[in-house]
């Protein structure tokens, strides 16, 4: 999927930037289509340090331009995020939390998404407050609130399906990834913790 997405840019047909916006809008009508009922409503989304994060940043703009009430977690610090998913971070115009200081609450809203670490993660998930907030996630999937997972759920292993070794992992109803499928969304552990796949295209 890098491959691609690197040789699309390269060829100048399409931007890094362009990409972004089409997956997280993407997202956006990947949850029209689940929760139909859902129009408005407040939402929480888990944004990563990486490029899975600036997807986020789009999908709480495009939410928060449509009348929601949007809260942003944010992990790691905005400077050093990568120059697109920077770039829609600066766009943003909504409270911002920065996840390493701010304690989670249990969230009490319409939605919830997994914006932490998409494919390209192959480490364990190991800092505290990263899996709190993934627990938090997790708990208010298991409630039965709209919880989607941008790309595949974070700390789950792309091409194995397992949940990486000593990492935290959340559930979520609806995972939406882009372009193709990914091994790991249908082997081993990867069914219960992406619910409902999407597959969106975003013109590669």
């Amino acid at each position: 999927m890098r491959a691609v997405e690197m040789a699309a840019i390269d060829s100048g047909t399409v931007t890094g930037l362009a990409l972004m916006e089409r997956a997280g809008a993407g997202v956006v009508a990947s949850f029209h289509t689940n929760w139909p009922a859902l129009r408005s409503g407040s939402a929480r989304i888990l944004c990563g340090p990486g490029n899975n994060g600036g997807d986020g940043f789009v999908i709480a703009r495009l939410l928060h331009a449509n009348g929601w009430q949007v809260q942003v977690v944010t992990f790691g610090h905005p400077d050093q995020l990568p120059q697109d998913a920077r770039h829609n971070f600066n766009r943003l115009a909504m409270p911002v939390a920065d996840g390493a200081t701010t304690p989670p609450t249990q969230f009490d809203g319409d939605l919830s998404v997994d914006a932490m670490f998409g494919t390209g993660l192959t480490r364990p998930i190991s800092d505290p407050a990263m899996a709190s907030w993934l627990h938090c996630h997790d708990r208010f999937c298991a409630a039965g609130g709209a919880a989607i997972a941008v790309d595949i759920p974070s700390g789950l292993d792309a091409d194995s399906g397992r949940v990486l070794q000593g990492s935290a992992c959340a559930r979520s109803g609806l995972t939406v990834t882009f372009h193709r499928a990914k091994p790991g969304h249908y082997l081993a552990d990867g069914p219960e913790f992406c619910g409902t796949l999407h597959i969106v295209g975003i013109g590669l």
